[in-house]
C-alpha cells in the first residue's frame, strides 16, 4: 500500500484490504498505460494522479456515516464518469454497492468496461449514454465530479434519485455562494488532501 493511500486510510477511516489497495493500484496503472491515447485525465495531471483523483474520489467514504447510509443495497449513478472518477474506486472499497456508469464518449466508455474486466467489479454496470433534463431515476444517489456547471448538473442528478435520494457534486468549498443561488446544498463536507484545502462534497436532497 502507498504511502499516500495507506496515510487517508488512517484519517478518513477507511477501513482499506490488501486486496482492495491492490486494485486500487492496478486502476492507477490502467489510466496511466492509456491516459496518453485517450486522455482520461489531463496529462499535467498523471504525476498526481493518486491525490488529485483517486484519493479525492475517496472522499465520499466518510458521507456513509455522516448520512447514515447502510452497509449494504445503495445504488449509485455515475453521470458523466469520463475515466472512472469518482464511481471506480469507490466501488472497489463499497463492494456491497451498486454502481452505474454514465458516459457518452465512445472511447471512454470502452475504457470503462475494460477497467470494469480487469478489476473484476461485479457490482459496475457501465452505459454508453449522455444524461439530460428528460432522464429519471430511482437511485439511492447520484455523484458527479467535474462533469459540468453546478447549475446545470444538480438537478440532473436529483432527477435520477427517487424521494429522499442524494446528489452529491465534488466542488472547491470557494464555490460555496455561487451554487447557494441556484440550489441550497443540504450538507457540505469540507475535506483536504495534502496543501489542497479547499475542497467540499455538496450533499442535495431530493425532496
Amino acid at each position: 500500500m502507498n504511502e499516500i493511500l495507506s496515510n487517508i486510510s488512517r484519517e478518513w477511516k477507511i477501513p482499506l484490504s490488501e486486496t482492495q489497495a491492490e486494485k486500487l493500484n492496478l486502476f492507477a496503472n490502467l489510466i496511466t498505460s492509456k491516459n496518453e491515447i485517450i486522455n482520461l485525465v489531463s496529462r499535467k495531471d498523471i504525476s498526481n494522479l493518486w491525490g488529485r483523483h483517486i484519493i479525492d474520489s475517496l472522499a465520499f467514504y466518510p458521507l456513509i456515516e455522516k448520512l447514515n447510509l447502510p452497509k449494504t443495497s445503495v445504488s449509485i449513478a455515475d453521470i458523466g464518469a469520463g475515466g472512472g472518477f469518482p464511481s471506480i474506486p469507490l466501488a472497489c472499497l463499497l463492494e456491497n454497492y451498486a454502481f452505474s456508469l454514465f458516459e457518452s464518449s465512445l472511447r471512454k466508455y470502452e475504457f470503462l468496461l475494460w477497467a470494469v474486466g480487469e478489476l473484476k467489479l461485479s457490482n459496475v454496470s457501465v452505459f454508453r449514454k449522455r444524461v439530460d433534463k428528460a432522464d429519471k431515476g430511482d437511485f439511492d444517489l447520484c455523484i458527479e465530479r467535474a462533469a459540468g456547471e453546478p447549475e446545470e448538473i444538480i438537478p440532473l442528478c436529483l432527477n435520477l434519485c427517487h424521494h429522499r435520494g442524494y446528489a452529491v457534486i465534488w466542488q472547491y468549498a470557494r464555490n460555496y455562494s455561487k451554487i447557494e443561488k441556484t440550489n441550497a446544498p443540504y450538507f457540505i463536507y469540507n475535506y483536504s488532501i495534502g496543501e489542497d484545502k479547499d475542497k467540499g462534497l455538496f450533499v442535495f436532497r431530493r425532496s
